[in-house]
């Protein structure tokens, strides 16, 4: 028995995929990707702000809009639906060491 939130999420991808014919990019734009990439190195609103010159809401909008665009509903799913989807640039480097 798998908990449903281990295989839920991957049962509505291929669902959306199925219905749409389209996997991957949401469409998003390049400011909304700029916003995606800071927020996967654990940046806050305010450092993301910051990071791209822009308004600590503008950044909220855009994370709205994205969470829209994948039908997420918070930070921790809008990362893993952008990972599975090959959105995010490698960032292993921008870990560190270790």
């Amino acid at each position: 028995f798998l908990p449903s939130a281990l295989w839920l999420p991957c049962l509505e991808e291929r669902l959306v995929v199925a219905r749409t014919g389209q996997s991957g990019d949401p469409g998003l734009t390049p400011r909304e990707r700029d916003v995606l990439c800071e927020l996967a190195t654990g940046k806050s609103n305010k450092l993301i702000a910051h990071s791209l010159g822009i308004a600590e809401p503008t950044v909220k909008m855009h994370l709205a809009r994205i969470g829209r665009k994948f039908g997420v509903v918070n930070r921790t799913q809008l990362l893993t639906r952008a990972i599975r989807q090959g959105l995010l640039p490698d960032l292993s480097a921008a870990a560190g060491p270790g």
